[in-house]
């Protein structure tokens, strides 16, 4: 009812504009008109935004108060651990902690996906980055091998040049 009351009263706007306006030529009020429309239409898409964000904001205050009851739930459960008499109630705060996570996934899922992150594409880019790491590594490792042999055969040929070359250049070499 709210959005058509106001936009009921939005073409009632124009329509009083429009008459109470003085004759303008007919493309001045095109104009005129054409601008109200427009932002009419924007303060029409800012309430739907602000509609969103206000239901997100719900969910995530109900998500927020779920995920107090998992820790809840966590901690009944370490205590009952603890004791390992209390069988029947581990498997209600199993079946407590189900209904919880299947409570609070849709909250965080729905809508939000601007806002929120879901966990299995960070998953992914973990892997991603972790492969990227491994490679990068064995590649450091490659190069370091690849130096120390390049290192050594230049020893070596520095050794064999050395001998090659008879007392008297060996300390021309040098200086």
């Amino acid at each position: 009812h709210g959005a058509a009351a106001g936009a009921s009263r939005g073409n009632s706007k124009l329509a009083a504009m429009a008459a109470s306006a003085p004759a303008a030529p007919p493309e001045e009020q095109q104009k005129n008109i054409d601008e109200a429309e427009a932002k009419e239409k924007r303060l029409k898409e800012i309430k739907e935004k602000l509609s969103k964000r206000k239901r997100i904001l719900e969910n995530l205050d109900r998500a927020e108060d779920l995920t107090c009851k998992l820790l809840q739930v966590a901690h009944a459960t370490t205590r009952a651990l603890e004791n390992l008499s209390c069988a029947p109630n581990i498997s209600e705060l199993s079946r407590t902690y189900r209904e919880t996570l299947r409570e609070l996934h849709p909250l965080l899922s729905t809508d939000t996906e601007d806002l929120i992150q879901p966990y299995q594409n960070h998953s992914t880019e973990t892997r991603q980055s972790m492969y990227a790491a491994r490679v990068e590594m064995r590649l450091a490792k490659e190069r370091t091998q690849v130096l120390k042999v390049i290192t050594e055969l230049e020893k070596k040929q520095r050794k064999e040049e050395n001998r090659d070359i008879p007392g008297d250049s060996k300390k021309r070499l040098r200086e």
